[in-house]
């Protein structure tokens, strides 16, 4: 999966130097920002190029239902609103059913969580004990999905990943960082902890740093803007569109009905 390019070798000479990850031993991304810093724009072209490359089946919950999305609203593999809280239980779902069997027929597979504080807030409006319920779920895949078949994995896209949005140790799981647009000086501490970072430097909507687990140090990333989103997402919608829905992969491990 490509993480963006290089911002130096981009803004010295002109160079796209690429920033890549191996989602295979690096499933788990998070991407953080605040409003305008260029989170969905960001994930857009992430989800293009892993669509476009093969690297995992793709699944959307959109709480925020953003209108960089609107081109994805009848496509299985996309829900928004309410609708994103159902998609993350079936993800757990699935999760539960290839870890407890026989699953390497399923690809490497990603949920995107779009709004993951927005979403918390909202279900601890009327029902604290499924807020717990989700974000326990999210993190026991963040934990353990990597290790399961082809692998499990989870994008969050949030303004602050403070630690009250995540169970004990799961902020940790994220083997991919990427903090985009002008970020604190408490996020970056919060997120780059004993990493040698510029406290005062920021960045403009869809630059920022990226920390990827076994290389090393921190990196300054650019993530191209595509100026024709309509047709970035007609071209994710034709990926989309040939992938099984969640509740397909799931009736692969359910008992077949063998009866007269």
């Amino acid at each position: 999966m490509k993480l963006g390019y290089n911002l130096t070798d981009w803004e010295k000479y002109g160079i796209k130097t690429p920033v890549n990850t191996d989602l295979i031993k690096n499933p788990h991304c998070l991407i953080t920002g605040k409003s305008g810093s260029g989170k969905s724009q960001t994930f857009l072209w992430y989800m293009y190029e892993v669509l476009k490359n093969r690297e995992s089946l793709m699944y959307l919950a959109d709480f925020k239902a953003g209108k960089e999305y609107a081109g994805l609203r009848t496509c299985f593999p996309y829900s928004y609103a309410d609708n994103a809280i159902q998609m993350i239980l079936n993800y757990y779902d699935l999760y539960c059913h290839m870890r407890k069997e026989d699953c390497m027929n399923t690809p490497h597979i990603t949920l995107a969580i779009e709004e993951w504080f927005g979403l918390l807030s909202y279900i601890e409006s009327f029902d604290k004990k499924l807020k717990t319920e989700i974000m326990n779920k999210v993190g026991e895949i963040l934990a353990l999905g990597r290790g399961i078949g082809n692998g499990i994995g989870i994008i969050l896209l949030i303004q602050r990943a403070d630690s009250s949005n995540f169970t004990s140790g799961s902020r940790e799981q994220f083997q991919n960082i990427c903090c985009l647009g002008r970020i604190s000086k408490e996020q970056k501490t919060m997120l780059f902890s004993g990493e040698d970072i510029d406290l005062n430097k920021n960045y403009s909507a869809g630059q920022g740093l990226t920390l990827i687990d076994g290389q090393g140090t921190i990196q300054e990333i650019i993530i191209p803007w595509i100026p024709e989103q309509s047709k970035l997402l007609s071209e994710i919608r034709f990926y989309l569109d040939k992938q099984s829905t969640l509740q397909e992969l799931i009736a692969q491990y359910l008992p077949t009905d063998c009866g007269a």
